[in-house]
């Protein structure tokens, strides 16, 4: 017999505009965050003008993280495994 519980645990968290600060180009990011891919982006905004591509799996907000990354100036392409999404930076 198999049963579903449901565990919750304290987890530190940091911005990626933290953790990256002191790298000058970044040539790929994978996101895959279980349904917080927003606000991870949200914490990332400045780190993604230096950002050539990112891998997002879309779970939740997929509208507004798509909308977000266009603002960032990202190419999205769906990807063949999905929920996950390619973003590509655009030139200008």
């Amino acid at each position: 017999m198999r049963t579903n519980r449901s565990v919750s645990a304290l987890v530190r968290a940091d911005s990626l505009n933290r953790i990256c600060a002191e790298i000058p180009r970044i040539r790929l990011i994978k996101i895959d965050v279980e349904g917080a891919e927003l606000e991870v982006l949200k914490g990332a905004d400045a780190i993604l003008a230096r950002t050539d591509y990112l891998i997002v799996e879309l779970s939740e907000n997929i509208v507004e993280v798509r909308e977000l990354l266009h603002t960032a100036s990202f190419q999205l392409q769906d990807m063949a495994f999905k929920p996950h999404v390619l973003g590509m930076r655009q030139d200008g």
